[in-house]
């Protein structure tokens, strides 16, 4: 009898719970407390404006930005639909189940320091204080991150003006208090329109970049009127990022055939000597 009046009244508490959310008053509010929690313990600031609709296992929304320290718009969502593990965050965590974005942009900015703003707006606030040893701070997995048809501009590495349209891939995204950053990209598509003056689709594209090194992977190619495809399969780790001084880099890259007026094209500064 007492685990039976026990298991009604959670039910009630759920049923409850889950009527009221259904408000448009309430999806607001919950929209404002998950920003104002996530950008507490982040250097950038998440803004989600409003749910249109919300449940205990997720929701839906438009317009999510996320800006970097310096205020700008890093990440857009048009239209964002996520899954939330309530029982994570009643525990100090904040993990999602799943993420899909339809439409928006991302924008790659670069720091004083050289490193990328998108990835320091996820990590810890300047200000945020010492850990204690209880390990506080909120600890961020969003490990099921699906875009589709999103606007890549920006700079990154030795590459200015790059824009990859209609790009589709799958993010990583783990903020822990402790061991700081951890930024993946899977299954990176699109279409480069810049900086290169020629098309070029990107097939596949794979980034790791945490506190101390960066690894990009990635495999393009370049259709040419009556001429063979053009494919090019680029491996870059760069180490030290933790480190005062100059970072230690380590490109290679395979082409397979390439034309002049293509190395020509890319601009690169190894190019004129080749």
């Amino acid at each position: 009898r007492v685990v039976a009046w026990i298991a009604a009244v959670v039910i009630c508490l759920l049923a409850s719970v889950a009527f009221h959310v259904q408000t448009p008053t309430a999806r607001r509010d919950i929209a404002g407390v998950i920003s104002r929690e996530t950008t507490a313990v982040l250097a950038g600031e998440l803004d989600i404006p409003d749910f249109d609709s919300l449940d205990l296992f997720g929701g839906t929304t438009r317009n999510v930005v996320i800006r970097d320290a310096q205020g700008r718009e890093v990440i857009r969502g048009d239209r964002v639909r996520a899954g939330i593990d309530v029982s994570a965050f009643l525990r100090g965590e904040l993990r999602l189940t799943s993420i899909e974005i339809d439409g928006g942009f991302i924008r790659l900015y670069t720091d004083p320091d050289g490193s990328p703003s998108l990835a320091n707006a996820f990590g810890p606030p300047a200000d945020a204080p010492p850990d204690d040893d209880e390990g506080g701070g909120l600890r961020i997995a969003l490990e099921q991150i699906l875009v589709r048809d999103v606007d890549v501009r920006g700079d990154i590495v030795d590459f200015h003006d790059l824009h990859i349209e209609d790009f589709d891939g799958h993010l990583v995204i783990l903020v822990d208090p402790e061991d700081g950053l951890d930024l993946r990209v899977h299954r990176g598509t699109g279409n480069v329109t810049g900086p290169f003056p020629y098309p070029v689709r990107l097939e596949g594209a794979y980034a790791l970049l945490d506190d101390t090194h960066t690894h990009v992977a990635l495999r393009a190619s370049r259709s040419r009127d009556g001429a063979p495809d053009e494919h090019v399969f680029g491996h870059l780790v760069v180490h030290g990022l933790d480190r005062d001084g100059p970072a230690e880099f380590d490109l290679r890259v395979r082409v397979d055939p390439v034309s002049t007026d293509t190395l020509a094209g890319a601009d690169l500064d190894f190019v004129p000597v080749v």
